[in-house]
């Protein structure tokens, strides 16, 4: 890629300029995020990407706050739309499902945590914490950490909460097929 195409080069002058700009105004773009409406777990990332975008057009760029601030706004108005065309498709989809009379066995990402936090009470307390702990994507030893224990303790806990949650899982599923048949059963003699 050309120097023109990703923007300046870094060590010249201009590179300087803009990390000094960057350093100088992050803070204030980040509260600008805030203050528009941009959610605190994503506005990081809206400002590195308007930055990013501002680094790539820094030569061109009379007024770098202003041309930052402008970035913000098309970069999260750009995931406004995102997300409300995934909810517009995720309702055409469940909409469909319901017109054709197929069942909707999809839940929604609340459904779903609610789901594994009361499928999680079958642990025991500890073997609960240290599962909670995998499910958030902590390494053993971040687990260790965070828990003050050793890493054998860690991968028992979570050698036994697999094994208990299999064994429950297992046994709910074998439980379901009989209830989805008694549900069926009654919808027939509702419909007569």
């Amino acid at each position: 890629m050309s120097a023109s195409a990703a923007g300046p080069s870094a060590p010249d002058a201009s590179g300087k300029e803009f990390e000094t700009f960057a350093e100088a105004h992050y803070r204030l773009l980040n509260g600008f995020a805030h203050l528009i409406g941009v959610p605190p777990d994503v506005s990081e990332d809206v400002v590195e990407k308007a930055l990013e975008d501002l680094w790539r057009n820094w030569d061109r760029v009379e007024s770098p706050l202003a041309w930052a601030r402008k970035a913000i706004v098309n970069i999260d108005r750009a995931r406004i739309r995102k997300e409300r065309n995934r909810a517009r498709a995720e309702a055409r989809y469940h909409h469909e499902r319901r017109l054709t009379g197929v069942p909707d066995h999809t839940m929604t990402s609340l459904e779903d945590h609610q789901w594994v936090e009361q499928t999680l009470e079958v642990l025991p307390p500890r073997q609960r914490e240290v599962f909670r702990c995998h499910l958030e994507g902590l390494t053993t030893a971040e687990i260790c950490e965070r828990l003050g224990t050793r890493p054998d303790n860690v991968r028992q806990n979570l050698r036994l909460a697999r094994r208990t949650l299999r064994g429950h899982l297992e046994a709910r599923r074998e439980r379901e097929p009989a209830a989805d048949r008694s549900a069926a059963r009654q919808r027939e003699e509702g419909s007569r």
